[in-house]
């Protein structure tokens, strides 16, 4: 509106500010150089201002006007020496994200806005001294019936032990039925695509080269394209979807492994228990699929558990409404093979 009602005018600006506060927090040395031209533009040339976690960011662009659309087109970008502080200051929190580890860092991207779009073009991230990095496209749609998200992403080097933490009392994994566990889904009111390739992927002292993960998600569902996984000792394809938007709750899983190394035993301190928990325990542990219709497809040639050799394992089975179907077990150990049927 200020552009509509300046047109016959340019205006040159220059703001400071030294303290404000926003998301309970402050945000320091911001300051404004532009310009509003009677063309129905405004130029940012920049926006600068200073966040928590020593973080300097910087904006730039054009803002195009009209009585028919807006849009700004132009540049962020920012660094600080502690993004777990900016993150804290913007009340991004998550049990599963190991924020501690989240340090210095760089940040730049392309911006195209519109009431509609957001689009982040040729991002860059990079965590520890460029030790991290990531290059790639993020778009958000958001129409009148319907919400988007699609980004594709290429990590260089990406840690998972070091960034991620998976909680041993993962809720997933536990007692308890999952279709309650999963009601968090039909609260998503956007579609996720997410598509990520690593160059190099480190996961429990292992590395998995050039690996691509993809996965989509929105209201109701969660989906896990088939996916391929290898390293010097596993070597398998991985694909699940799950989809609890219908009465009908479809859950599907597959794994066709070349081998896979697993340790389930768990090495507890012996003051605290003189046992550790073996498969059996943890199977007792998982949650019930009630209300679930699917399938279970698992094969392996070689599988590693807990040093112990099983080999030609294969095992299928399905659910209708949370009962299993007929189930199909066979697979060699201990010198013998073991088959089940029922």
């Amino acid at each position: 509106d200020l552009i509509l009602e300046a047109r016959d005018y340019d205006i040159n600006l220059e703001i400071s500010i030294k303290n404000a506060n926003l998301y309970e927090g402050k945000v320091e040395d911001i300051k404004l150089y532009g310009n509003i031209a009677n063309d129905n533009k405004a130029l940012l040339s920049p926006l600068s201002f200073k966040l928590p976690g020593n973080s300097e960011f910087r904006v730039s662009g054009v803002f195009e006007e009209s009585e028919m659309n807006s849009k700004f087109i132009g540049s962020v970008d920012g660094k600080g020496n502690s993004l777990n502080e900016l993150f804290k200051w913007l009340q991004v929190d998550s049990n599963n994200i190991k924020m501690e580890n989240l340090k210095k860092y760089n940040f730049y991207s392309d911006l195209e806005v519109s009431p509609a779009n957001i689009n982040l073009k040729n991002f860059y991230v990079n965590l520890d001294d460029k030790k991290t990095e990531f290059f790639g496209n993020l778009t958000v749609n958001d129409k009148e019936k319907s919400r988007s998200v699609d980004t594709t992403i290429k990590v260089s080097e990406f840690d998972f032990d070091k960034y991620i933490s998976i909680p041993v009392d993962n809720i997933y994994f536990n007692e308890g039925i999952l279709f309650d566990k999963l009601l968090w889904l039909n609260q998503i009111y956007s579609d996720y695509s997410i598509n990520i390739n690593f160059e190099n992927l480190k996961y429990q002292n292992q590395e998995f080269k050039n690996q691509n993960i993809n996965f989509n998600f929105g209201r109701g569902y969660f989906k896990f394209p088939k996916a391929h996984f290898a390293s010097a000792e596993n070597i398998f394809d991985f694909e699940f979807n799950i989809d609890i938007s219908d009465k009908n709750q479809i859950g599907n899983i597959t794994l066709n492994a070349e081998k896979i190394k697993l340790k389930l035993r768990d090495n507890q301190n012996e003051e605290n228990t003189n046992h550790s928990k073996s498969l059996f325990d943890k199977f007792y542990k998982l949650p019930s699929l009630q209300g679930f219709t699917g399938n279970i497809d698992l094969t392996a040639k070689e599988i590693n558990l807990d040093e112990k050799l099983i080999t030609n394992f294969d095992y299928k089975n399905s659910l209708k409404n949370g009962i299993f179907g007929q189930t199909k077990l066979l697979m060699k150990i201990y010198d013998g093979t073991f088959e089940y049927k029922g």
